[in-house]
């Protein structure tokens, strides 16, 4: 079996501490420790590269503005588990429908108070969802107070007045089902949690595994009170309990002296263990960041890892000519079902230039399959109304040419992406197309 990595060239003090190595089950990793050294500063391209990436826009604390993402939406949400109002921010696509087919995946973040780390997240999504590196998803923060903290991320057994086990049914039993009314969320969940949250995040996954596709643990710790958290994993993951999909688990530690311990324990206890099959782990390690910086380094990575299965097989169908087919599309639905727990959306780019190359290539019913797909899910990109029209009507079918364009005409006045220029246009060109047809 081959094995590579993402780090291969880096200087070993700040690469993860190996290169993945695949398993025949499909995406399952176990990384090689690599020692401590100190690396020469800007020693290769790609290490400027990432210092760049986690310098973007550092001035400022608010985040940058996307054409992928929303801004950001304060708001509260008052637990009965908790007995409080919990403050939340939330970050949606820019094409967010609530009605879409498939429903989005959701990151929940912790600790949304402390600002630059959780912008620093956010830049990661954005900036991987711009390159279709992982689907468009909906981002949730949460805030902690800090003077709760310690209590909210400890069990009864550990501290006493520990609040975990209440913030667990919080997380698991109202955050959760309350995403999936309100933004159409699924089972397609990634937790992250930096320090004591890095650690609870951790015991989350162990209580809650069969809920969640992903865990990044930046900085954890797994030893508190009496509790060993090492133990607990390879325990939890072991191959005879139950995890029907598969569950990616990204630990992230900085330099052994301001950084938090466990994670050469975890490590070693991980690679010695049985686990099973579809518990995918990973460490990395970056020996010169102190911890808060921990956060910008770990989390492209990892987010790069859990949407792997999504990115690799969506990547299939953008290749020239075009090789997506209805079949094609039907297994990479069952694909995302196993690996996700649900289907999962192909995006807006891929829908629209699949439907254009098979149109350009005269394949018309696979050019109308797939721009059909695309309204299922962005009803709101009207042009395609046009697009579908125009395909119909080189097939005779004006009857329902004409039922598309007035579809299209009633898309445009709910339409909240396209510039009102731009939308009178369309429309003209509607309205011109539907005059012919009466």
């Amino acid at each position: 079996m081959s094995s590579h990595s993402l780090f291969d060239g880096w200087p070993s003090g700040c690469r993860p501490v190996a290169a993945p190595k695949r398993l025949a089950h499909a995406f399952a990793r176990s990384w090689k420790p690599a020692p401590p050294q100190t690396p020469t500063l800007l020693a290769t391209p790609r290490l400027l590269l990432l210092i760049v990436l986690c310098l973007v826009g550092l001035p400022a604390r608010a985040q940058t503005k996307s054409d992928y993402y929303q801004n950001p939406t304060d708001t509260t949400l008052y637990s009965r588990a908790l007995a409080q109002p919990r403050q939340l921010t939330v970050i949606l696509p820019t094409t967010f429908n609530p009605a879409r087919k498939t429903k989005y995946p959701l990151i929940l973040v912790f600790d949304r108070q402390n600002q630059d780390i959780f912008r620093q997240l956010y830049e990661s999504i954005n900036y991987l969802t711009r390159f279709d590196a992982m689907p468009e998803a909906v981002i949730v923060g949460l805030t902690s107070s800090p003077s709760q903290r310690n209590r909210e991320t400890s069990l009864p057994a550990d501290m006493a007045g520990a609040r975990g086990e209440e913030l667990l049914r919080f997380v698991f039993d109202e955050l959760l089902p309350w995403c999936a009314a309100t933004y159409h969320t699924g089972a397609c969940r990634t937790l992250i949690g930096h320090s004591r949250f890095g650690y609870f995040s951790t015991v989350m996954m162990c209580r809650q595994a069969t809920q969640l596709s992903g865990v990044i643990a930046l900085s954890p710790f797994y030893q508190q009170g009496r509790a060993n958290w090492v133990d607990s994993v390879t325990t939890r993951f072991a191959p005879t309990q139950p995890l029907a999909r598969r569950l990616c688990y990204r630990f992230v530690t900085g330099d052994s002296l301001s950084d938090t311990p466990g994670y050469a324990r975890m490590h070693a206890a991980l690679r010695r263990a049985k686990l099973h099959p579809n518990f995918d782990w990973g460490g990395a390690a970056f020996y010169q960041a102190k911890h808060h910086v921990v956060p910008g380094l770990g989390v492209l990575p990892a987010l790069l890892d859990i949407f792997q299965p999504w990115s690799a097989t969506a990547d299939a169908f953008s290749s020239y000519p075009p090789v997506g087919t209805q079949l094609a599309y039907a297994a990479f639905q069952a694909k995302m079902q196993q690996v996700y727990g649900e289907e999962m959306s192909l995006g807006l780019a891929r829908l629209n230039g699949l439907g254009n190359e098979y149109n350009a290539e005269k394949q018309y019913d696979k050019a109308l399959f797939f721009w059909r797909q695309l309204l299922d899910e962005y009803p709101f990109f009207s042009a395609t109304y046009v697009d579908i029209a125009e395909l119909l009507l080189v097939q005779g079918q004006r009857k329902e040419a004409k039922r598309y364009l007035e579809r299209g005409l009633q898309s445009l006045r709910a339409n909240r992406f396209l510039p009102a220029p731009a939308q009178a246009q369309l429309a003209q060109t509607m309205q011109q197309k539907l005059a012919t047809l009466r």
